[in-house]
């Protein structure tokens, strides 16, 4: 049996727990294992029977005792390290959060692309059996009106923080903080199961939002006009309607839905594509209240459709 020899890059209980998961995989081969400090490194090796330590993550990248690395390092290392390791043909499993931002995650993706590896998030709630049964069967519930998803827990850091004591855990300078610690486990399963309206509605957003560009940037607030322009946020919303859309012809495959169904959204693209036309020549001046009765007119447009081709 082909061995996949994986070398992982940091030494906290998350590595452990991860390790004792993988060796339940007869493929999942463990040689090496990269920290800062030898000391840390050999007990990490002495405690895991692994064979090679090393302190330096370009000659561990280097390498070739290993096809894989295991990235469980700080947050704001996970793009620079992962595009370290994939320069050097390795494939990468890169703890979550993926990235600190959407801008590190294109560069990691573009690596993977470039350099002819593998490169994975290690984020499983969406993976398990019993999600996968929840997304394959959640046609069979009925419209779904409302998503509610919550998980928290009291830090054990929260104390220090409430006395002034700012801990690694909660500096944004770490790309850390709750929404990058737990909070992101209520956001996947929302864009795995409702992904087609989470794009509809952002694409909204972030043309409502491009208005207030002048006054964000006045206020020194962030937001999707200020990081990117008014005109390339317009062509963002662009993109996630066209994969939304292109997301319904893809459901309409999968559920065998009839040509009623299409009619909908047909109806939803060609409105779409008026208000987008709209914009690029009028500006936001033609924000009216029509302009807004539209994106209902389209979503109920497309519940009768779908219905009647469900119906019938």
């Amino acid at each position: 049996m082909d061995k996949i020899r994986f070398g992982v890059v940091g030494t906290n209980f998350i590595t452990d727990w991860v390790i004792a998961g993988a060796r339940q995989d007869a493929r999942f081969e463990l040689v090496a294992v990269c920290s800062r400090q030898q000391e840390t490194a050999d007990a990490f090796a002495a405690k895991h029977q692994i064979p090679h330590t090393f302190t330096s993550l370009e000659e561990m990248a280097k390498s070739p005792l290993i096809d894989a690395v295991y990235i469980a390092s700080p947050n704001f290392k996970h793009a620079e390290q992962s595009i370290l390791c994939m320069s050097h043909g390795k494939h990468v499993l890169c703890e979550k959060p993926l990235a600190s931002n959407a801008k590190e995650a294109k560069a990691m993706i573009e690596a993977s692309e470039r350099y002819g590896v593998t490169l994975m998030e290690a984020m499983k709630p969406t993976l398990t059996p019993n999600f996968l049964a929840v997304r394959d069967n959640l046609k069979r519930v009925g419209q779904v009106r409302r998503y509610f998803s919550c998980y928290c827990q009291y830090s054990s850091r929260y104390d220090k923080f409430k006395e002034g004591i700012v801990l690694n855990t909660f500096k944004p300078e770490y790309s850390n903080g709750a929404m990058m610690d737990i909070g992101v486990y209520t956001l996947y399963p929302m864009v795995v199961l409702f992904l087609a309206v989470t794009l509809w509605i952002g694409g909204f957003d972030v043309v409502y939002g491009a208005q207030d560009e002048e006054f964000d940037r006045a206020h020194g607030l962030h937001s999707m006009a200020v990081a990117l322009g008014a005109a390339k946020a317009l062509r963002l919303a662009k993109l996630t309607h066209v994969i939304t859309i292109c997301i319904f012809f893809y459901l309409g495959q999968l559920l065998s839905l009839g040509y009623m169904y299409y009619v909908g959204v047909g109806i939803a693209s060609g409105v779409l594509c008026y208000q987008h036309r709209v914009i690029d020549t009028q500006g936001f001046a033609a924000f009216t209240r029509r302009y807004y009765m539209r994106n209902g007119i389209v979503s109920v447009a497309i519940f009768i459709c779908t219905l009647i081709s469900v119906l019938w």
